[in-house]
């Protein structure tokens, strides 16, 4: 099947807003280690809130399309990326309960002091399996899971990176991959800066809420990443709040 440049819906923003210059700003929760546990806990529940005001609607909304014709009771199989507090596989297990399919959720992060916060959070409730690992570089067979996903959380890798983890996704996935993140744009780093004005925030949320935005890529940008990932069947999608979603399904 031949490569297709995923094509970008158009917003009348892209011409009224100039763009934001993408920067590689250092975000403190990729060095967890240099901070207590519960300054870690409380910005992985800033990610949480984050996700909780779009990224989990719009996760949701393209897994809900990518398993339209899903049976009911068949046993779906999920892998998540970078999971955080694993906010999003809980989302899932309570969207798959709904539907009444029984559903295989594996979350996984880089950090072990992630994946502890995301434990206790957790408490082993709704069979959530926990496993550290590097989503650039994942140990499962080819087409493992059903859907992969992956959450506020592709703007922590480099570019070089980042495609690294779309070709990992779109080769774990037998029904496709879901990558729901930021806009890299002025509105919304504004709108993170104000928010830094908060007292109640932690600094770790104060500091990675806009270099968060400065390190996201625009539609375009991950539309031709996906291209370059050898994805053949993808789709971007914009949503409000400043969200976007590259939603692929496997050519095999």
């Amino acid at each position: 099947m031949p490569l297709k440049l995923p094509e970008v819906p158009f917003k009348l923003r892209d011409l009224l807003i100039p763009g934001l210059p993408y920067r590689d700003v250092p975000e403190l929760i990729d060095t967890p280690e240099t901070g207590a546990e519960s300054e870690l806990r409380g910005i992985l529940f800033d990610l949480r809130m984050g996700n909780f005001f779009g990224g989990t609607a719009v996760t949701l909304r393209h897994l809900e399309s990518l398993t339209a014709k899903w049976p009911r009771g068949k046993p779906l199989s999920l892998l998540d990326l970078a999971t955080g507090m694993a906010d999003i596989p809980l989302a899932i297990s309570r969207w798959a309960s709904r539907r009444e399919i029984p559903v295989n959720l594996v979350a996984t992060d880089a950090s072990p002091e992630v994946l502890k916060v995301a434990h206790n959070f957790l408490r082993g409730r709704f069979g959530i399996q926990l496993d550290v690992q590097d989503a650039r570089q994942l140990p499962y067979p080819d087409a493992s899971f059903d859907v992969v996903t992956c959450s506020l959380a592709l703007h922590h890798f480099t570019r070089r990176d980042a495609l690294r983890v779309i070709r990992e996704m779109a080769r774990l996935s037998r029904v496709g991959f879901i990558v729901s993140d930021l806009e890299r744009s002025i509105p919304p780093y504004v709108a993170a800066r104000l928010a830094g004005l908060n007292p109640l925030l932690s600094h770790w949320a104060r500091h990675d809420g806009p270099a968060s935005v400065q390190r996201a890529y625009t539609p375009y940008e991950l539309a031709v990443m996906a291209h370059e990932a050898g994805v053949t069947d993808a789709q971007m999608h914009r949503h409000p709040l400043w969200r976007q979603a590259l939603v692929g399904r496997p050519s095999r």
